[in-house]
């Protein structure tokens, strides 16, 4: 400005202060408002408000990167929720820990009734054993990831005997008998299970019964082979008696 105020031209200007001509003109064209320009790219599709709905319910650690984006209905990607989570101070992508294991008395309880089925039963081959896989079909159950507000209390997961979405394939064996009782979602009534049982042992009840019936008669065939040769015996002992008398009655006649 000392120069133009002095008279001077924007060429002299320029090669005074070794600048182009061009940067000169719009210094005088803008003087105050210079170098203040705003840059004129695409403005950011996420609001200051959409951001912190984002953290919001981030916070709760119930939701998913995925499941954000649906449901607060965002005009990103996944991937850049996830890149404003990870930026953000306060959160962190962790692993749920696992829920407490068994207490020491519900190990002693476990083991005693265990003892008391020993001891009490005696004959094995009326039990009934069973395990069955359980599925869960609405997450995970084991490895379970979140994100994870630092003012927050740490999240737990424990292993679901009962509701949820799941499917177990559960299998009863008794002894050499096996019976499977196929895939049976998780909230299957009790009723049914020993409806089940009930016509698994009715089916071992008859195979029981047919196996008899096969010793049953495996035993008269053996009985009906023994009285054969019993008969094929006494048979050829009558022959023999017959052919000693025959010939001890030709011996006395040629003696005569």
């Amino acid at each position: 400005m000392a120069f133009l105020k002095a008279g001077w031209g924007p060429g002299v200007i320029a090669e005074e202060i070794s600048r182009s001509r061009t940067v000169v003109d719009n210094f005088i064209k803008l003087q105050d408002k210079y170098g203040t320009a705003t840059s004129r790219g695409q403005p950011p599709k996420l609001t200051p408000l959409a951001t912190r709905r984002i953290f919001r319910e981030a916070s709760k650690g119930q939701a998913s990167a995925h499941k954000l984006v649906i449901d607060l209905d965002l005009p990103v990607s996944a991937r850049r929720v996830q890149q404003l989570l990870h930026e953000h101070p306060e959160f962190v992508y962790k692993k749920r820990l696992g829920a407490p294991k068994l207490s020491e008395r519900h190990i002693t309880a476990r083991l005693q009734w265990a003892r008391d089925q020993v001891i009490s039963r005696r004959d094995w081959s009326d039990a009934v054993f069973s395990d069955k896989k359980k599925f869960n079909l609405d997450g995970p159950d084991g490895w379970q990831f979140y994100w994870h507000h630092l003012q927050h209390d740490e999240q737990l997961y424990s292993r679901r005997q009962n509701g949820g979405g799941g499917m177990s394939a559960p299998i009863d064996f008794q002894r050499t008998i096996e019976h499977t009782l196929g895939q049976l979602t998780a909230a299957l009534e009790q009723q049914q299970r020993i409806m089940i049982l009930l016509v698994a042992a009715q089916a071992q009840s008859i195979q029981t019964q047919n196996e008899a019936a096969r010793q049953a008669a495996a035993h008269e065939e053996a009985r009906a082979a023994q009285i054969a040769d019993k008969t094929s015996l006494d048979m050829t002992m009558h022959f023999m008696r017959g052919l000693r008398m025959r010939t001890r009655e030709a011996v006395q006649y040629k003696r005569r």
